[in-house]
């Protein structure tokens, strides 16, 4: 943990700067400095003073400026006794973050427990130091311009939230979901479970069960469907503004084993009120949604 900040006034020598007051020494003075019992002139020691008082305002407006500001350290119980940390609560540190106006939670190596509700809108990250910073919890993200990385989460992760950033890891018997607008981004590590992220970016999952339920885990993700055994029906999820989803045949089995892409209730196909079959060997089909209905890329 880093050292505590002076209780002491800061250093505030001749503000407003009095040229009567203040003489720059000369260069060669500068250079060589005073010798042992030289007198040193009263306007060349406040320059002295004065330079020092205006340094460390301006160091210290930008560190309280950066996006990058340490405001707390989330450690167990055992580093804050050992004053490693600030806080073994991760709401505490979160709530802590808040009322400094935003900043960085930096989580040290261990398993911390406690849920999280991250409903500030004032732009605070949880960065960890790997996935040994685990986070033993459920996180809701229910705020705005917030980020959680380099870290693991051990618990149900829920953002409802918009503009909020996250790239961790998570345990893979746990849920992720995302209601909150199309502007999330996030990649989320679940083991054996694969990569799951957003705003476009693809991985892959084998599809060899049916029915199968697409979910918003899904988002960004290609599902490669075995036909080789029995059609496949895959279930969409309501159809969230910015879901997108890729389906692709990966046996060329489907015109034997067809994959019906199977609507929620009364929303519409690429403008019908019916699921659509892909037959095709080898075909593929990417659905989107507007937030109502499904589409076709």
């Amino acid at each position: 943990m880093g050292i505590a900040k002076p209780t002491v006034d800061q250093l505030n020598w001749v503000p407003d700067g009095d040229p009567t007051k203040i003489s720059e020494p000369s260069g060669s003075k500068m250079t060589q400095g005073w010798s042992p019992n030289e007198p040193l002139p009263a306007q060349q020691e406040n320059w002295i003073l004065y330079s020092v008082s205006q340094w460390l305002k301006y160091f210290e407006d930008k560190t309280d400026k950066s996006a990058e500001k340490v405001v707390a350290t989330l450690g167990t119980a055992a580093q804050v006794t050992s004053n490693d940390a600030d806080y073994s609560d991760p709401q505490l540190a979160y709530n802590a973050a808040a009322t400094a106006g935003g900043g960085v939670v930096r989580v040290l190596e261990g398993t911390i427990v406690g849920n999280l509700n991250a409903n500030s809108n004032n732009g605070i990250i949880f960065l960890g130091l790997g996935i040994g910073s685990i986070l033993q919890g459920n996180v809701t993200v229910s705020g705005n311009k917030n980020g959680f990385r380099d870290l693991t989460i051990d618990g149900n992760i829920s953002l409802t939230g918009t503009d909020n950033l996250l790239d961790v890891a998570q345990t893979t018997a746990d849920t992720f979901s995302n209601t909150g607008a199309d502007r999330n981004i996030y990649r989320v590590f679940k083991g054996t479970g694969g990569t799951i992220q957003s705003n476009g970016q693809q991985s892959n999952i084998v599809v060899n069960t049916t029915p199968f339920a697409v979910t918003e885990i899904h988002n960004g993700m290609t599902l490669l469907v075995d036909t080789s055994a029995l059609a496949i029906t895959l279930q969409l999820p309501l159809p969230r503004k910015g879901f997108r989803v890729k389906v692709q045949d990966n046996i060329g089995n489907a015109p034997a084993n067809p994959i019906t892409l199977q609507r929620q209730g009364s929303q519409l196909l690429q403008g019908l009120a019916s699921d659509f079959i892909l037959e095709a060997a080898f075909g593929k089909k990417t659905i989107g949604a507007d937030g109502t209905n499904y589409f076709f890329d």
